[in-house]
């Protein structure tokens, strides 16, 4: 079912099936193809920072009860928590036209990596090395035909409090189709085949950074508002000059929507050559410390994105800290953001979310050969808890965990944090396309992340906001009633996972969905959602997991949905 408690995660793994070679991406194989990617939503407990996991195979079964072997080339490594709203491309395969009824995941139960949000490991005991699960409806697809397929974790119903401080995982498996958006992918890498300058497109084989395995080959399209980057971290100067600078066999990373027609539509794009030096591995964090003089900064350790060979065995050494030293005296700097460019050691503030590639990982400090920094501004994780000052202000309690309280910055997690509101800075939901969202959506009880400045003293803290991502309320339940015309439905609530600020909502609840509503499941669209649910059999139901924010209305506006016939 798709259902969660308080805090808990999504973890999923989307399969493409699609056409093989011609205008479209995917396999380059003339038979149907299929990509895997896997995606995630919100933490299992607001404790845990990061869950890496290694996948081994994933087996889909035919409706003849027969099944296809290992779609994965390799085992692959992802840490499930660094994809709120995205997925990670896993393979592109070859599949012939059939009907598919089910699919078995298998794992390697020592794999799983779980930290808090302070950076510690935290204890995963898994009861299993596989799970399997069963599509609602069976998926048929002929072999042009592009179908996508999703899997989810129920982890609200696999993980359990293990009473010293850890998670029993005994793991259980959702299966859907999905249909409507695109699946948002994040950090898809791999080496340049060729250039369509013409079609605006690149193919690229799929690499692993640390894996010499193809994962067969993807069709990236330049979009008018794709970030181009060039392999120093500046923008191209035009669409033009990043065909003229591409060659075969540049490292390609790009980030953006997989459409239904099997294209990567770009919203990142950068093109690296080798001789910048190559990384034994790249580890994704937080800076706690940041000494300029001195070169070095303290890494507060989430995942890491390859390399994990090399990286693991040494933490291991030093006890599995929650944090490193990091020497970045040789190290490049190169900001991400809306205005990516290359950068110096200047760029560098407590709080930032980095990405370290390592020249080499042996001995502390840990030589960094590159720093990409997220956004130039810091954040800082909290609740709302007065709203009252809106649509100029709000105030937040920081978590305990948040660098601004460990350096002393901020008091503790009782004061007040007075976040400055000018109009121009961008507040958005953190769910799938990022939508934006009112000020006056903002409530007590809601949990965000504030980008920008701050200031004043530990006990006067202010915080002159560049960006808020809101997270969003999650409420899971069935749908009792539809009104197609006023785009809204009554909902009787089988929990409420996450709030949707202020009070709390009644039950059942009138939902309304948001202008641009992402729905997923067994339906892909608003018209999608509201004809399955009058095309419903004896003894069906539709199950819905709804991510919105209260109407102040006594209702809830519902920006994603992901819906199930039961």
């Amino acid at each position: 079912m798709i259902s969660k408690s308080i805090g808990a995660v999504l973890v999923g793994a989307t399969l493409f099936l699609t056409a093989g070679c011609g205008g479209g991406g995917g396999s380059s194989s003339r038979a149907s193809g299929a990509s895997v990617s896997l995606l995630v939503g919100d933490a299992p407990t607001d404790a845990l920072s990061s869950f890496e996991i290694t996948l081994d195979s994933v087996v889909l079964t035919r409706d003849d009860g027969s099944s296809t072997s290992n779609l994965l080339a390799t085992p692959r490594t992802i840490d499930l928590l660094a994809l709120r709203v995205s997925s990670d491309l896993l393979q592109v395969v070859a599949l012939q036209p059939g009907t598919w009824t089910g699919v078995l995941l298998s794992f390697d139960p020592t794999s799983i990596v779980a930290r808090d949000k302070a950076g510690a490991p935290v204890a995963v005991h898994a009861s299993a090395g596989d799970a399997s699960g069963t599509f609602s409806l069976p998926v048929a697809f002929e072999r042009d035909d592009r179908v996508r397929l999703h899997f989810e974790f129920e982890l609200d119903d696999s993980l359990f409090d293990d009473g010293f401080g850890g998670f029993d995982f005994t793991p259980k498996l959702l299966a859907t189709r999905r249909t409507g958006a695109d699946d948002l992918l994040d950090e898809v890498h791999g080496r340049l085949i060729s250039t369509n300058p013409a079609a605006g497109t690149l193919t690229v084989d799929l690499v692993a950074r640390d894996d010499t395995a193809s994962r067969g080959t993807l069709v990236i399209a330049v979009e008018p508002a794709t970030l181009l980057v060039d392999d120093d971290g500046n923008l191209f100067s035009s669409e033009a000059a990043l065909f003229a600078f591409a060659r075969a066999g540049d490292r390609v990373e790009a980030r953006g929507g997989l459409g239904g027609d099997g294209l990567l539509h770009a919203t990142f794009l950068q093109i690296e050559r080798d001789d910048h030096g190559l990384a034994v591995a790249k580890v994704r964090g937080t800076i706690t410390a940041l000494d300029l003089p001195g070169s070095e900064l303290t890494l507060r350790l989430r995942s890491i994105e390859f390399g994990a060979a090399v990286v693991r065995p040494v933490l291991e050494g030093l006890g599995n800290p929650a944090e490193i030293a990091v020497d970045f005296s040789s190290a490049e700097i190169e900001l991400r953001g809306a205005e990516p460019r290359h950068g110096t050691a200047a760029d560098l503030v407590v709080g930032q979310e980095v990405e370290v590639e390592f020249s080499a990982f042996a001995t502390s400090p840990f030589p960094a050969r590159s720093v990409e920094i997220e956004d130039e501004r810091p954040g800082f994780e909290g609740r709302i808890v007065d709203s009252s000052g809106l649509p100029s202000q709000f105030i937040i309690y920081l978590d305990e965990s948040d660098p601004a309280i460990l350096d002393g910055r901020v008091a503790s997690t009782n004061t007040d944090v007075h976040v400055a509101l000018d109009g121009g800075e961008r507040l958005f939901l953190d769910v799938g396309g990022e939508p934006s969202i009112p000020a006056a959506s903002l409530r007590t009880g809601l949990r965000v992340r504030v980008r920008g400045d701050l200031t004043g003293t530990p006990s006067t803290p202010e915080l002159a906001a560049s960006e808020v991502r809101v997270k969003p309320g999650r409420l899971r339940g069935f749908v009792t009633a539809i009104d197609a015309a006023g785009r809204s439905f009554t909902t009787d609530v089988d929990g409420i996972d996450d709030p949707f600020g202020g009070g709390d909502l009644p039950d059942p609840v009138e939902c309304t969905f948001s202008s641009s509503p992402r729905v997923e499941g067994d339906a892909g669209s608003v018209a999608g959602f509201f004809s399955l649910f009058d095309g419903l059999g004896d003894g069906e139901v539709l199950e819905i997991e709804l991510l919105g924010l209260a109407d102040g209305a006594g209702g809830a506006t519902a920006y994603e949905v992901a819906v199930r016939v039961k």
